[in-house]
């Protein structure tokens, strides 16, 4: 897996992504048709997927290679290097999306997915991100062993589930000449009511994130409490066991096996998975960077209106 510095999106393929995530529910997806060259994705073309819960994976894979058969008779990019979704507030970070994702960076190593947020663009901001695995949540991923104690080996944290790739979009000089023509005011007082949404549902976000953290650390300790609380019946029984040997030594009788006849004593206590906490804290740390970006733009823009009043 190369290093991608950017992934190129035509304007074309922008508001193909953007009229579908807006016009269908929160199921929306799509593949993403380009090409690969001098460490970038150059997205030509776009389409989407059904979303219908009573399609299963195969019919998908049909379907987008008839597709893509299409494309190549139109003699069109017909080589698919990514995927898109729409999500709401960090939501793209599930078991699904990640299997989605892991399966197609194993056929194509530098696929990216793309990710429609809708408050972003109501509140003026660009909608859309490139994201990609790590290396090191790959091979963590690879086996279904989720344990604290293999991401730790393999350096597997909150921050390295994803990493997100530069997005740019290129349009060609007719379209931004004609693009021009419609180009909004730049001195057009903005209605400070349409950041609501991004600051109320960011914060929602993060609630409910963090309560589902909570609840998967909870979860952890009950384990940690299971393992020591077996731990202090295996020397309990084991040291029962030593002192009825001795007896049977000195009375000349055969000794008993110390884990002899213990059922789940000495039965491995199943830890809980680390997935699920990562992609949680993966979201967490995505949705504070977002909130914390945008809140740092508007407090020093009134931290500078703040100084220029006092002069």
């Amino acid at each position: 897996m190369s290093d991608l510095f950017c992934v190129k999106l035509e304007g074309t393929v922008l508001l193909k992504v953007i009229q579908h995530c807006q016009d269908t529910d929160a199921t929306a997806i799509g593949q993403l048709i380009g090409l690969e060259s001098s460490n970038s994705l150059e997205v030509t073309n776009c389409f989407p997927l059904p979303s219908n819960s009573s399609i299963g994976p195969q019919e998908l894979e049909d379907y987008s290679r008839i597709m893509c058969k299409q494309l190549k008779d139109l003699y069109f990019e017909n080589s698919v290097i990514g995927w898109y979704q729409r999500s709401d507030e960090g939501e793209f970070l599930d078991i699904s999306s990640i299997e989605y994702q892991y399966n197609m960076q194993i056929e194509i190593p530098n696929a990216v997915m793309v990710v429609y947020d809708p408050v972003l663009l109501v509140s003026g901001g660009f909608p859309l991100k490139a994201y990609r695995l790590t290396q090191e949540f790959l091979d963590f991923f690879s086996d279904e062993e989720f344990t604290t104690q293999r991401a730790a080996s393999l350096g597997v944290n909150s921050k390295t589930v994803f990493t997100e790739i530069p997005l740019r979009i290129e349009n060609s000089m007719v379209t931004n000449a004609f693009l021009a023509q419609y180009a909004p005011d730049p001195y057009e007082v903005t209605d400070k009511d349409c950041f609501e949404p991004f600051i109320k549902k960011h914060l929602e976000a993060i609630e409910q994130g963090l309560d589902e953290l909570l609840e998967r650390q909870q979860k952890l300790y009950g384990y940690t409490k299971a393992v020591q609380k077996q731990k202090q019946q295996q020397k309990f029984h084991e040291a029962q066991r030593e002192a009825e040997n001795k007896k049977r030594e000195e009375r000349g009788e055969p000794l008993l096996d110390l884990t002899e006849g213990t059922g789940s004593l000495y039965r491995p206590i199943q830890p809980p998975s680390r997935l699920e906490s990562l992609l949680v804290s993966q979201q967490l740390n995505t949705l504070g960077e977002e909130l914390g970006e945008f809140c740092g733009e508007s407090q020093a823009k009134v931290d500078l209106f703040i100084s220029l009043g006092q002069k």
